[in-house]
């Protein structure tokens, strides 16, 4: 197989070759010339089930070629040519173009060629001169006098190709390029010369006069106003953005004095945060006194002693057999001043039954026992703690409170096993008594613990003595007792 394709569109083929046409679609006007070079039979398919003429194929004999035009999505053949070396059809050829296997028999007139094509006068297929160079096996005188001659250029097929056809195609222009664009395949375009009249705002007469032109406002002294409604303007003027507003009281307000009334007021201006209205100079009595002072609705004097000493302590309530409320201030400083007198010493007081309370004192230290009768001896909410060891039960933990909780980790402790761990508690002082026993989770008495106190930190030991090994995140409380050594 050998097939050869030109830019133009032409298509060679040596060999029984079968060559399939491209789509038809979307290129109307391209054009195929497919030649059988060969000696074989080529066959020209095409793309989907798109047609040559209605047919989905055409063969082509030895040295016979197919012109095709792309066309509404299919293929219409152009030319069609069947010709020989010598521009004669063999007998072999006729007979295939014609359907006949072999033509038999010494004229006898018994071969049936009926749908044929009839012989037109003045037109054949072959040269009347070659029909005596047609040969069928066997036999030199069969009489196809009959047959259409074959006319040079032409090849035996319907009349296909239609007047309509024929007017269309003679239409296109030589040289004519499908779906053209101005800018990059249109030949002999014209030369359009440039706009010889050109608008201008400032003209008023001729043909450069600008039409219906918009009226431009301009700017002009802002004449702002500061009022107690919306009002809508008149001005047609603009206001630039680097216009200068007036919206500020350039003038120093008036002096107020005692007893003036509210006034409205008519500037038009507001006033900025630091304006300042001015006061009168004297906005007291002007008669100097000096002391406590007292008033009496229309002038103020000196007070004199008895009118402090002599005054009531209003709403005063007072003590037990102490200070009254009808005591005047002089009476009430005498009984408190008695009553200093009978308050114990600051310094190492003795105390009877004393009612201490709440505590607040950061420590307490006292000779004999500390006891309780009823709430117990313990540490308040805020001293405990809680922790939770990381990643085995031989990781230390660090919590410094005075009490609290700690989460072992649920590794395997084997039967009979100890594992120690770490607490690093600042609270703790080497004679300290740290108590520890097992809160929760876990096998309740299956574990013993022991403990090593320091400065700062307390190693706790945790043995197994259950008969079996036990994989549990037993929870510790522990509480710090501080003790001495002497």
């Amino acid at each position: 197989m050998a097939i050869t394709s030109y830019p133009d569109g032409t298509i060679i083929c040596s060999a029984n070759d079968t060559y399939t046409l491209p789509t038809a679609v979307g290129v109307d006007g391209s054009r195929y010339l497919i030649k059988n070079a060969g000696s074989g039979t080529v066959v020209v398919n095409c793309t989907d089930s798109q047609t040559i003429d209605g047919l989905t194929s055409i063969s082509l004999l030895t040295k016979q070629s197919l012109r095709v035009l792309a066309e509404g999505g299919n293929w219409i053949k152009i030319s069609n040519a069947e010709a020989t070396e010598g521009g004669e059809m063999t007998g072999d050829q006729i007979r295939t173009a014609l359907g006949i296997s072999v033509l038999s028999g010494s004229n006898t007139g018994d071969q049936d060629i009926t749908g044929k094509v009839d012989k037109v006068t003045g037109s054949s297929l072959v040269p009347d001169t070659a029909i005596a160079n047609i040969h069928a096996p066997g036999s030199d005188n069969q009489d196809l006098s009959g047959l259409q001659p074959k006319e040079t250029g032409k090849g035996l097929s319907t009349n296909d190709y239609t007047t309509a056809e024929q007017t269309k195609l003679a239409g296109i222009a030589a040289g004519a390029t499908v779906g053209a664009d101005w800018n990059t395949n249109v030949t002999n375009k014209p030369t359009i010369p440039a706009a010889q009249v050109q608008t201008d705002w400032n003209a008023s007469a001729g043909i450069g006069v600008l039409l219906n032109k918009p009226t431009i406002p301009v700017g002009g002294t802002p004449a702002l106003k500061l009022g107690t409604a919306n009002t809508a303007g008149s001005s047609p003027n603009f206001l630039r953005r680097d216009d200068t507003i007036l919206a500020f009281d350039a003038t120093a307000p008036s002096t107020q004095a005692f007893g003036d009334s509210a006034v409205v007021g008519s500037a038009t201006v507001a006033s900025r945060s630091d304006h300042k209205h001015a006061m009168m100079s004297s906005p007291k009595d002007t008669t100097a006194q000096t002391g406590i002072l007292k008033g009496n609705g229309s002038a103020i004097s000196a007070a004199a002693a008895s009118d402090i000493t002599g005054q009531l302590i209003t709403g005063y309530v007072s003590g037990a057999g102490t200070v009254a409320a009808t005591d005047s201030i002089l009476q009430a400083l005498q009984k408190i001043n008695g009553n200093d007198a009978l308050k114990a010493p600051l310094s190492s007081p003795s105390l009877t039954t004393p009612n201490i309370g709440a505590a607040t004192g950061t420590s307490l230290a006292v000779t004999g026992a500390v006891t309780s009768s009823g709430g117990g001896v313990g540490y308040a909410t805020g001293a405990g703690g809680t922790q939770t060891q990381s990643s085995s039960k031989s990781t230390g933990v660090t919590l410094s409170k005075l009490c609290g909780t700690i989460t072992m980790n649920g590794a395997a402790l084997a039967a009979a096993t100890t594992v120690s761990f770490t607490l690093t508690n600042t609270f703790i002082a080497a004679g300290d008594f740290v108590n520890v026993q097992h809160a929760s989770v876990g096998t309740l008495g299956a574990y013993t613990f022991a403990v090593a106190p320091a400065s700062g930190s307390v190693v706790i030991s945790v043995r197994n003595v259950h008969t079996a090994s036990l994989s549990e995140a037993i929870v510790l409380r522990f509480v710090i007792i501080k003790a001495v050594t002497a």
